[in-house]
């Protein structure tokens, strides 16, 4: 099971950094870029308040493959 929790106007998830060393809760109201869905490379701004990163705004990143 992922970290991602829809509560309609809002979302809770973590996110990890690229090491994979760390992870942090974040929550965010709003809409999400699509698609947005677990394991997805994502940027997001905002504060981070009582160990808790609250989103203010969030890209989705694109990836090109090259075959």
């Amino acid at each position: 099971m992922g970290s991602l929790k829809d509560h309609g106007q809002s979302f809770e998830f973590k996110v990890q950094d690229r090491a994979g060393t760390a992870t942090i809760p974040v929550t965010y109201r709003g809409t999400v870029p699509d698609p947005f869905r677990e394991g997805r490379e994502v940027i997001v701004s905002g504060v981070v308040k009582d160990g808790v990163f609250v989103g203010e705004d969030i890209l989705g990143t694109l990836t090109v493959e090259h075959g």
